[in-house]
C-alpha cells in the first residue's frame, strides 16, 4: 500500500533536481535527515514548511499536495526562471538581512553605472 506522502515526496524529489537534501533541509532550518523522511513519505511538514518549500520552487502548496499537476501554478501566475536566476534567488534568501542590504545597495550601483 502506497504512503499518502508518497505524491508529496516524490513532487519534493524532483523539483529539488540538482540541489540535495542538505540545502533544502538548511533551507527550512532542519536536519536533512528530517528532510529525508519527507521525500521518503515517512513524516510529513507542517503547513509553514509547507508554504516555506512551495516559495522556495517557486510552485504553489497546491502542487505541493496533488490538489494541481500544474507545476508552474503559483497564486493565479506563472512565471518560470531559469535555474542561474533560481540559484541567484536562493541564495539571496539564504543571506542575512544585513547582507541582503549589501546585495541591495550592490545591485542599484551597478544600475547606476549601467545608465551612464
Amino acid at each position: 500500500m502506497k504512503k499518502p506522502g508518497n505524491l508529496l515526496g516524490s513532487r519534493l524529489r524532483e523539483l529539488r533536481g540538482s540541489k540535495t537534501q542538505h540545502d533544502i533541509a538548511q533551507f527550512l532550518g532542519i536536519t536533512e535527515t528530517a528532510y529525508g523522511h519527507y521525500e521518503r513519505g515517512d513524516r510529513y511538514p507542517d503547513l509553514n514548511s509547507i508554504k516555506q518549500l512551495a516559495n522556495y520552487f517557486h510552485t504553489s502548496t497546491d502542487y505541493l499536495l496533488g490538489n494541481t499537476n500544474d507545476v508552474a501554478e503559483k497564486a493565479g501566475c506563472k512565471t518560470s526562471y531559469s535555474e542561474e536566476e533560481e540559484n541567484i534567488i536562493n541564495i539571496y534568501r539564504s543571506l542575512s538581512e544585513k547582507n541582503k542590504g549589501k546585495v541591495e545597495l550592490f545591485l542599484d550601483q551597478l544600475l547606476a553605472q549601467q545608465k551612464l
